[in-house]
């Protein structure tokens, strides 16, 4: 049996086209079989039918969970066998392959995703498929293989590897893959170590590391072999390869990779400021601006790269232009000497700053100083730093972080970044309600709104404190009704004369705190007489009046409320801030019982006794 277009290898996990030339029974089934004779496997992959002449043509999208073989000359065989006996074999090399997918479904078409975006302190996993197997019972029970992800592209890299390139190839089958370059070449580092199953599976689960904005290779390795005690494991020799298995394939790159397209993120310290206040703008996995270069399949894709920043805040387009000459920063002679970059480099050496943390795809700034010995110095510093809110009215904005390109001259919007910083004008806005005189013993509700900017907010504190006169009374308690609005209730004192309350409060931010303060006062008269004072409900003993100045609560145990006299349905209640009426009904006044011309009464003050003449 001959594949029209014959492979050598496939991924673990891959595809393979089956072709029967010719020699099948007509119209009959054909088994498709996948073995191996050294670790005994034998899987039916499926049952096609010939065609008139005798032939078929089938597709495995994706093949069962095998491993390698321990070499690349050992092969796996794919056997074709009709019901008259009738049978072809081709054979193939089953490469170990990273992905970002699990195992895929025979017959599930999709091919791999071999590109993903992602962001510094993201979470992904990937996959391994075709890799020697652990504790497989035809060939070894008593071992366990090991193996590392590595993630490449990370600080610090080595001065002697300048020169160097990395050199990758990323794709999904024999005939469908890319070669990639990087320059410079950076470090890799070791996200994970994992074991493999006896079918050559595994999966990691990782994290990105710190590392510049773009592209970045994901590669697994065969890293060792661990037998059980008092076991030994079989080929002592054996080259342990990793993903691509490029000595196999043939494909003159370090190994088969996935490829994770970092992305920025920024953030501006403190996310909520007072226009001109200085803030700071923080990023991570932000593009290299100098000296990077790529390669795909020999053609160049970035090629002497020279980046300077650009910053969008608000409405500001380029409120900073990082392209010899900064704007709205504080000015300091490193700026003058043009040595203040926020983000790009200030010498052409490659092989200079390698410490920077620019290399890592943070948002570096460096400053130069120059001592009386005239011996030169420099200091990085994480983020650009003293970028100044301009004048904007309050509201939330975005900022944006993009680049210019100096060959193209033109603005580059790859790889940007955008936050949001909420920006306020106004001060603490605290207004205070109180009425503008009380009874003594009256329950009196005292009122606070706080906004900023228009907008009401919860306070950080609140202290309601009362007053008499210069003498400090009480602090008083309070409770949050909604967003930006309290009330504190207390019973008024029974000292007549003039009071006031302040409300102090505060609202802190991440880098500074808003303070704000009301006052408002009122009078506390000793009677209610002559105010037309009416009972209008009782509660317990919390009752509502209403008198010619409003509507005011009181507790009448507190007043030392008695009916003082009936007439008719009226009511006369003597208290110790004065007289007041109301309808019987309004306490509950029950007739209880009758002695000749006594009546009693039941009500919510008390037991009333009256001639009934008077009533």
């Amino acid at each position: 049996m001959l594949d029209h277009e014959h492979i050598d290898w496939t991924p673990g996990n891959g595809r393979i086209d089956v072709w029967g030339e010719t020699g099948f029974y007509p119209n009959g089934e054909v088994e498709i079989w996948l073995e191996n004779e050294l670790y005994g496997i034998e899987i039916h992959l499926k049952t096609v039918t010939a065609d008139n002449y005798g032939r078929f043509y089938t597709i495995i999208h994706h093949l069962p969970e095998v491993p390698r073989k321990p070499t690349c000359d050992d092969h796996w065989f794919v056997r074709a066998v009709d019901e008259k006996g009738n049978k072809g074999a081709d054979h193939f090399a089953i490469i170990p392959w990273i992905t970002y997918e699990d195992t895929m479904a025979q017959d599930n078409p999709e091919t791999w995703q071999t590109t993903k975006k992602g962001y510094v302190d993201d979470t992904i996993i990937v996959y391994g498929h075709g890799f020697l197997p652990s504790r497989q019972d035809n060939w070894d029970p008593y071992c366990t293989v090991y193996v590392r992800i590595y993630y490449c592209g990370v600080a610090p890299r080595v001065y002697d590897q300048i020169s160097q390139k990395r050199r990758v190839f990323n794709g999904t089958s024999q005939f469908n893959w890319d070669n990639l370059e990087w320059y410079p070449r950076l470090s890799e580092t070791v996200l994970a170590e994992v074991q493999t199953d006896e079918n050559g599976y595994w999966q990691a689960e990782i994290k990105i590391p710190q590392s510049y904005g773009g592209l970045h290779a994901i590669y697994a390795c065969e890293y060792r072999i661990v037998a059980d005690p008092a076991r030994t494991c079989p080929n002592g020799e054996l080259d342990l390869i990793c993903s691509g298995w490029p000595q196999c394939t043939e494909i003159e790159k370090e190994a088969q990779s996935v490829i994770l397209d970092v992305w920025p993120t920024i953030k501006v310290f403190p996310s909520t400021a007072l226009t001109n206040q200085y803030v700071t703008v923080e990023g991570e996995g932000l593009p290299l601006p100098r000296y990077y270069q790529l390669w795909m399949n020999g053609e160049s894709i970035v090629e002497d790269r020279d980046w300077c920043l650009v910053l969008d805040f608000g409405p500001y387009k380029q409120w900073i232009f990082e392209n010899k000459r900064i704007r709205n920063n504080e000015l300091d002679l490193a700026w003058v000497d043009e040595v203040w970059y926020p983000f790009s480099f200030y010498t052409p050496d490659i092989g200079a700053f390698l410490e920077s943390p620019v290399w890592k795809g943070k948002l570096t700034s460096i400053t130069k100083d120059y001592t009386i010995e005239c011996t030169e110095s420099y200091q990085f510093h994480i983020g650009s730093k003293y970028l100044q809110v301009p004048v904007l009215p309050a509201d939330s904005y975005e900022v944006m972080i993009y680049y210019y390109d100096k060959n193209s001259q033109k603005f580059i919007h790859d790889h940007h970044a955008i936050t949001s910083i909420e920006v306020l004008k106004d001060p603490l806005n605290v207004h205070m309600e109180v009425g503008g005189i009380h009874f003594p013993e009256e329950t009196v509700d005292v009122t606070v709104h706080v906004d900023v900017d228009g907008i009401d907010t919860d306070v950080t504190s609140l202290v309601f404190a009362l007053y008499k006169g210069e003498s400090f009374f009480e602090n008083l308690n309070y409770d949050r009704i909604s967003t930006g609005f309290y009330v504190a209730t207390f019973n008024c004192p029974a000292g007549e004369g003039d009071y006031f309350i302040k409300a102090s409060v505060a609202k802190e931010y991440e880098s500074f705190t808003l303070y704000g303060s009301a006052i408002t006062s009122f009078t506390v008269s000793p009677t209610l007489n002559g105010l037309n004072a009416k009972l209008l409900a009782l509660e317990g003993e919390l009752a509502t009046l209403i008198t010619d100045m409003g509507e005011m609560k009181v507790n009448l145990s507190r007043i030392n409320a008695r009916i003082e006299a009936v007439s008719g349905d009226i009511v006369t209640i003597e208290t110790s801030i004065g007289t007041l009426q109301t309808d019987i009904s309004n306490i509950n006044g029950k007739l209880v019982g009758i002695e000749g011309t006594i009546v009693t009464i039941n009500t919510d003050i008390g037991i009333l006794k009256e001639n009934a003449k008077d009533l």
